[in-house]
């Protein structure tokens, strides 16, 4: 995969869960962009595995370019940014797959949090290296969701 396709299904990726954040209906947001729930599903694999490949020291670049797209004008504003823990929580969750926005609501979790936490942090995380530390950290104890049930 070239890295501009990549830069593109990240764009495409992060500006669908921004349309569902926004209480977009899904089937319509998915067909607006060419895609059935399948497709979407492909995408959203090739997505995380771009958002989950650690290119460097800092922020994976990916992660910056997905942050990038999910903040496009037309989301809400964040009013107040969700702790670290949870927005490395939703970050956790989110990386499973799968219909995202559902799997946070079955952990007591949101959209909404992982989209605020995205915008307060991730551009913090190359200023401060030790809150980017903490993050990662807080990443790897959280491990795997676990499932409910």
């Amino acid at each position: 995969m070239s890295a501009s396709k990549n830069d593109d299904e990240l764009e495409t990726y992060g500006a669908i869960l921004a349309d569902l954040a926004r209480g977009a209906d899904r089937t319509e947001v998915l067909a607006a962009h060419g895609l059935d729930e399948e497709s979407f599903e492909a995408l959203e694999e090739r997505a995380l595995a771009a958002l989950e490949a650690d290119d460097s020291d800092g922020v994976p670049a990916a992660v910056v370019r997905f942050d990038a797209a999910m903040r496009r004008p037309g989301l809400p504003s964040a009013s107040q940014a969700p702790t670290l823990e949870a927005f490395a929580q939703a970050y956790v969750i989110a990386q499973e797959g799968g219909n995202v926005a559902e799997r946070l609501k079955e952990r007591g979790s949101s959209l909404d949090v992982l989209l605020r936490g995205s915008e307060h942090y991730v551009p913090r995380f190359a200023k401060e290296p030790e809150l980017a530390d903490r993050f990662r950290a807080l990443v790897a104890r959280t491990g795997p969701p676990k499932k409910l049930g």
